[in-house]
């Protein structure tokens, strides 16, 4: 039965990517869904293949459970007897899923990002069926930037058809999710304005915590994935200029080796610490050990950690009281703000310009102390419970129009 005009009981949620993960992406769909279940209306991630039992993913990543937030096995593996499978099958293949999926059962309101949401946009869709595009990227700009440096006319010819594609999925959605201002304005410079519902939605936190899980023990922390893009060597490199200080990094990644030859390399092991991976449900009492947080963007080398992004781990700072100090870029202001009430000191992102203002900041408490209620305040607007209240009504108006 086709669905009615502005009804909503259920979202679907198409994204191609296997269970568990790393990604900070699953984790956010997920704790947007166990709010949006909250809220009574239903919530499925359709998705590649789950190893091991979803309640035990769950419980790793601080879900409550929720029998209105589901997960569906239904894209296949990203590899065939270890290799790879080539990007242009993959893509077929996901969009063949796409439009299976949408036949067989016409939902009534249908969110999907990346690869996945071009896919899922350019298939036909039943009457009814509503489509909504969560962007946190542009795909041709972030494929363009990845090969700027050798592009042979072969391939400027495919990024092209790549731009052409994603912009026509762009135009045949039927609303828009935003995760900053940054990433509406390039896609909307890009690909035109639509005439489509459209709403910035940034990432998203647990409630702030009334309380600190521990007492702090070391001067920095930072979690996340251990990577260039991330921030590790602006902070490896601004602790090499603070002699006396001391960093907990919590996370693990394709750099982290080099990271611990580099710690060993200038004697700092007894106050850098790299401890490797840890569920989120650990998160808050790993990071309630520092004083300040951590987020180093290195905006120069990423254009979506310079606009496009809605960095959380500065929101785990911000809704833990803890004050942070961040390299100064328009991801960042959107989440700390700016002037008397910014939740982080905002700094370019330079080793000895990031290294002055820690020290700055770790000599002054109270100004810490200004910072981190200033985030807790902050925080309260980007809690999950209300991300899920924007996200059911934003699908209502898209599904109304």
């Amino acid at each position: 039965m086709t669905p009615q005009s502005g009804e909503l009981a259920q979202i679907e949620y198409f994204y191609d990517v296997a269970l568990p993960n790393s990604y900070a992406a699953t984790l956010q769909i997920l704790k947007t869904g166990a709010a949006v279940a909250e809220l009574g209306v239903g919530f499925r991630l359709n998705c590649g293949p789950i190893a091991g039992d979803f309640g035990a993913l769950a419980t790793r990543l601080a879900i409550r459970h929720s029998p209105g937030l589901t997960v569906r096995p239904v894209f296949g593996h990203a590899a065939v007897l270890g290799k790879p499978i080539p990007q242009g099958l993959r893509t077929a293949r996901v969009a063949r899923q796409c439009k299976q999926l949408l036949r067989a059962e016409a939902p009534a309101c249908v969110i999907s990002r990346g690869e996945t949401g071009i896919a899922a946009a350019l298939v036909p869709r039943p009457a009814g069926t509503k489509l909504i595009l969560e962007t946190h990227k542009l795909l041709c700009l972030d494929r363009l930037e990845k090969a700027a440096k050798g592009l042979l006319p072969l391939e400027r010819a495919r990024h092209a058809r790549g731009f052409a594609r994603e912009r026509a999925a762009f135009h045949a959605a039927d609303g828009h999710l935003y995760i900053s201002h940054g990433v509406r304005a390039a896609a909307e410079a890009l690909f035109g304005v639509p005439d489509s519902p459209a709403m910035v939605l940034p990432s998203g936190v647990d409630p702030p915590a009334a309380s600190r899980a521990n007492a702090p023990d070391t001067d920095f922390v930072f979690a996340g994935k251990i990577e260039t893009r991330k921030g590790l060597w602006l902070m490896l490199e601004t602790l090499a200029r603070l002699p006396d200080a001391s960093l907990r990094l919590t996370g693990t990644g394709p750099e982290l080796a080099r990271a611990r030859a580099f710690v060993a390399g200038i004697g700092a092991q007894d106050r850098i610490e790299l401890t490797g991976a840890r569920d989120h449900a650990e998160l808050a009492a790993e990071l309630s050990r520092g004083r300040v947080g951590l987020c180093l963007l290195p905006g120069d080398i990423d254009h979506v950690a310079h606009s496009f992004s809605s960095p959380m781990k500065l929101l785990e700072f911000m809704a833990l009281g803890l004050p942070a100090v961040a390299t100064d870029m328009p991801s960042v202001r959107e989440i700390s703000g700016q002037g008397s009430t910014a939740a982080a000191v905002l700094c370019p992102p330079e080793p000895d310009e990031i290294a002055a203002a820690c020290a700055a900041l770790l000599a002054d408490p109270d100004r810490q102390a200004r910072l981190g209620h200033a985030g807790r305040t902050r925080a309260e607007a980007f809690a999950w419970p209300a991300r899920g209240r924007r996200l059911v009504a934003f699908c209502r108006e898209v599904l109304a129009a």
